[in-house]
């Protein structure tokens, strides 16, 4: 399953049209809007980034794979061990995203995200 998501994220982002680099995420906020759920995360470096919702925020180390130069994937764990897997296109402004509970729940959610003004 995690193979096929990771695939299917590398034919998406490879077919991406080019308008906006990924390098553009440093030290910008973005807003995510990922089913229903809205998150402001602004990329500090490839290894750490800060992430708020209406409720909390929290910087936390990450790891970042380049997909082109226009996506990324972005992993981390948060200080409740979610961990949360993040692909940005940001030449489409199209989001993906897989959140891993501690109790083993899995929730997919896809959406958009832009630059926060």
């Amino acid at each position: 399953m995690k193979v096929l998501l990771l695939l299917t994220m590398l034919l998406v982002a490879s077919s991406s049209v080019a308008q906006t680099p990924a390098t553009a995420r440093f030290n910008n906020a973005w807003h995510y809007s990922l089913s229903g759920y809205e998150v402001d995360i602004t990329f500090l470096s490839d290894s750490t980034l800060h992430w708020q919702d209406k409720n909390r925020g929290e910087t936390n180390k990450s790891k970042t794979l380049p997909i082109n130069d226009h996506a990324v994937l972005t992993g981390w764990q948060e200080a409740d061990k979610t961990f949360v897997s993040l692909y940005s296109d940001f030449a489409t402004g199209e989001a993906h995203c897989h959140v891993f509970r501690p109790d083993g729940r899995i929730i997919p959610m896809k959406g958009t995200l832009v630059p926060k003004k």
